[in-house]
Formats: C-alpha cells, structure tokens, sequence
C-alpha cells in the first residue's frame, strides 16, 4: 500500500534515502542513474519528482553540494583554488568560480578573504 510506504508529514519514504544516500556519499561523480539503482526509483520518476522535494533539479542540488564542501575548504584550509576546485568534483578552477560566484556573489577567493578562521 502506498500510503504505508509514506511518513505523517506525506513525504515519501525514498526520500529520506536519497538524502541519506546523497549526503553520506562521495557525490563528486554520483549520477541520476546511480542514484536510481541505488534507491530502486525509475529514474524518470527520480528526475520528476527530485526537485518537489529538494527545491533544485538533481545538478542543481550536487552542485550545491560541492559549493558548500568548497566553502568549508575555503575558510578553513590553505589549499589553492584549483586544489579546492579539484577535491570538490569540479571540472576545473573556472567552472568552479563560476558556481561559487553564481552562489555567493563573490568569487571563492573574495569569499575566502572576507571569511578566514583566524583572520585578525
């Protein structure tokens, strides 16, 4: 029955297990298709009903995911842009500014200066 499968708030119970599955994870090359295996979700319902739940279609949502593992990175480490870019699962430096900056406003390094732990 349907209605077993979902929480009281109406939240289907395979989304619970995606963000378990999404957050617990190295998303860095996780795909929509991985993701469907994995939950047992066709893919095609997967893709439709993502962003009900997640507020962001499933690039979207993985992007952002690597954005804010970059701002942990940036505040708190000494490691280089393209190193951070790198780590993060971006293609490349520019690709990754260009996500960050669409973010936050400001390019990973503004960010970085205005944000250091320790700045005096």
């Amino acid at each position: 029955m349907r209605h077993s499968q979902r929480e009281k708030q109406g939240i289907p119970g395979w989304v619970r297990k995606v963000k378990e599955i999404l957050h617990d994870a190295d998303t860095t090359g996780f795909t929509l298709l991985q993701l469907a295996r994995e939950t047992g979700i066709h893919p095609v319902h997967l893709s439709k009903e993502f962003p009900k739940y997640f507020h962001a279609g499933f690039g979207e949502y993985i992007r952002n995911m690597k954005v804010e593992r970059a701002v942990t990175l940036l505040v708190s480490s000494e490691l280089s842009l393209s190193a951070i870019a790198y780590e993060c699962g971006f293609a490349d430096q520019s690709h990754f500014i260009r996500c960050f900056k669409s973010s936050h406003s400001v390019t990973p390094l503004q960010y970085r200066n205005r944000n250091k732990v320790g700045k005096d």
